[in-house]
């Protein structure tokens, strides 16, 4: 039986001895995603990291105001505390946190942000951008669907898919994506990127 491995010094997903596409790699091959060079460069992606490790530990019950944000880093503690309040406003609860998880049917993997419930109870995935969400980020969120149903049993018509942007401001806003057709399109990316692979035209990523 082929056991699936993520491997977080490399970011790689294995399913036994075959490398997994993630989300942003399958998107990123067909020129999907959303480039801003403030957040693409070294600096913004350590940011980022950080980012999402704060709003982790918000979405596990920690208290945002005594966290330890470092060398002090009032604009992370600025956006953590954002997040925090949207989750408040919202009635947002978190029951599946920064996952590494893969699709046995379609053979992708990819880490949903946040995988949770609105306060009316109904199931949502939950995707966090620093900057402006683009029009790529509803088929990352569908992409989540698909990967939390598998793992979850919920049907995917279910879910609500949803992206909070602009935390840099402290005030994010957050985005609702309801195209009915993203996670097929998405689902022939993905038969497309394999088809590529294995025709020669594509290279799986070197990490």
């Amino acid at each position: 039986m082929n056991e699936y491995r993520f491997l977080d010094e490399s970011h790689q997903h294995w399913l036994g001895d075959r490398r997994l596409p993630g989300i942003t790699e399958v998107l990123r091959r067909f020129q999907m995603t959303n480039y801003d060079p403030q957040f693409f460069n070294v600096q913004g992606l350590a940011r980022g990291t950080q980012l999402h490790a704060f709003c982790a530990m918000v979405d596990q019950g920690q208290d945002p105001e005594k966290l330890h944000y470092g060398n002090p880093d009032h604009d992370l503690k600025s956006e953590v505390m954002a997040y925090a309040q949207w989750k408040k406003a919202t009635g947002f609860q978190a029951e599946i946190i920064e996952e590494p998880m893969h699709s046995p049917m379609y053979h992708f993997a990819g880490i949903p942000d946040v995988f949770g419930k609105m306060a009316d109870g109904v199931p949502a995935v939950v995707e966090r951008k620093r900057g402006v969400a683009g029009k790529a980020t509803a088929l990352q969120t569908a992409a989540q669907v698909q990967l939390i149903s598998e793992k979850t049993g919920i049907l995917t018509f279910k879910m609500r898919r949803f992206s909070i942007q602009k935390f840099t401001n402290g005030r994010p806003s957050i985005v609702e994506y309801k195209g009915v057709n993203d996670r097929q399109v998405f689902l022939g990316l993905v038969a497309a990127y394999h088809w590529a692979i294995t025709a020669g035209i594509f290279r799986q990523e070197e990490k």
